[in-house]
């Protein structure tokens, strides 16, 4: 299996009445059909869907009595192509038994007596469900970020030292953040020291790969698999980099603003007590009558 290559994301799929398999569809192997009988079973009553993740799989269902249509999919996938995959195989297994004249409540149905018959159906709807696993893709990004991290840590370590010790360099950090496409800068990409040019080649052409691996896998679902008319709509405040100012003037305006608003609580609290102290001795006062109390 070579890295970045495209594999299907859809592992398991199955239509069952009530407990009752009909018809199967696995890309995993064998172990697969057990572990699709055993999420069958764990399937919570009361739900028209019901899903959750485990070891960068999704395990989704969806219930409409009497029928159950599940999948076990690449998290890389994601839960709302697999809610689609899902509202297609319901649409085609209920085509399929009016085609076939069986009853639409799937009574007489015996397990895996549709195997055979769905098998095609099957096939055509995972193959345009294709791209790179989420392990894999983890693993790309956790290899380039070695590489990177390796390559750019003496520089990030000599800008921050330098950093603490000129203020002129602010403006020098701002400048040579990385920037994102769209022109907005990246707080996460650290400083670049300077390189040779066949390790900036190097780099640049690792990021463009994993670029057209992803720009390739996306398409490719898009073209070929359900359409998905998603509107995202990012409201995110663009982020700035802060400016690193620290003054002597600034300290000791705070620090004077700490020192008023104690005084302040310290009046309150002493004003309380008085307050209470003078309750507490007209309560006296009337209890003992003037200071009976004392002379008794």
């Amino acid at each position: 299996m070579s890295m970045g290559s495209l594999h299907c994301l859809v592992y398991y799929a199955s239509v069952a009445r009530g407990t009752t398999i009909v018809a199967e569809y696995t890309d995993g192997g064998a172990p697969l059909f057990a572990v699709g009988s055993g999420y069958l079973e764990k399937i919570p009553p009361f739900h028209s869907r019901f899903s959750y993740s485990s070891r960068r799989r999704i395990f989704n269902s969806l219930i409409e009595h009497p029928f159950v249509y599940c999948t076990i999919v690449d998290e890389a996938l994601g839960k709302a192509t697999a809610d689609t995959f899902l509202d297609q195989v319901r649409d085609e297994f209920k085509r399929l038994l009016k085609v076939r004249g069986l009853a639409l409540d799937g009574g007489g149905l015996v397990p895996h007596s549709l195997d055979t018959d769905f098998a095609p159906v099957f096939d055509q709807l995972v193959a345009p469900l294709v791209g790179i696993p989420q392990k894999e893709e983890d693993l790309m990004k956790e290899k380039l970020q070695g590489q990177l991290e390796a390559e750019e840590g003496p520089s990030v370590t000599s800008l921050y030292t330098g950093l603490s010790s000129h203020g002129e360099n602010e403006q020098n950090l701002s400048g040579k953040l990385d920037k994102k496409p769209g022109g907005s800068r990246s707080l996460c990409t650290p400083f670049r020291g300077k390189r040779s040019k066949k390790d900036k080649k190097n780099v640049k052409e690792q990021e463009k790969e994993l670029e057209e691996i992803m720009m390739e896998n996306s398409s490719q679902a898009m073209d070929n698999g359900p359409r998905l008319d998603v509107l995202v709509e990012d409201n995110t405040p663009s982020v700035t980099v802060p400016s690193i100012q620290k003054t002597g003037s600034d300290g000791s305006k705070s620090q004077q603003i700490a020192q008023r608003m104690w005084w302040q609580n310290v009046r309150l609290v002493l004003a309380l007590d008085a307050i209470v102290c003078v309750v507490l001795f007209g309560i006296w006062l009337g209890i003992c009558k003037g200071i009976n109390c004392i002379r008794s």
